[in-house]
């Protein structure tokens, strides 16, 4: 007997992040509010940002999914490195490009 499996397609899920979780606490509260109205599913939370400790523990509280927002180039670190002057502070777009390009990013 030969018999037939229905095989559904593969389901879809379009998934909106919304991007700087942790940059200000206005955007925090704008991020927050769309998620709580269904428009976004999750959050990038870019950690060295001014309001990022706020901001984490405000998505913990609501349940919104975070991700890790990679900033190599806006901000300051807690340590310096290659990437930062002598402050501490990241050395901007064009700056880490010219890190880069110069080799001494390490």
């Amino acid at each position: 007997m030969l018999e037939t499996l229905d095989i559904a397609s593969p389901a879809c899920r379009l998934i909106i992040n919304a991007d700087d979780l942790g940059a200000c606490s206005e955007r925090d509260a704008g991020i927050l509010e769309l998620f709580s109205r269904g428009a976004i599913t999750s959050a990038s939370l870019l950690v060295n940002g001014p309001s990022a400790v706020e901001a984490a523990a405000s998505a913990s509280a609501a349940s919104l999914p975070l991700g890790l927002h990679l900033n190599l180039s806006e901000g300051r670190l807690a340590n310096r490195c290659s990437l930062t002057d002598a402050n501490g502070k990241l050395l901007g777009k064009l700056g880490l490009r010219r890190a880069l390009a110069a080799g001494s990013a390490r």
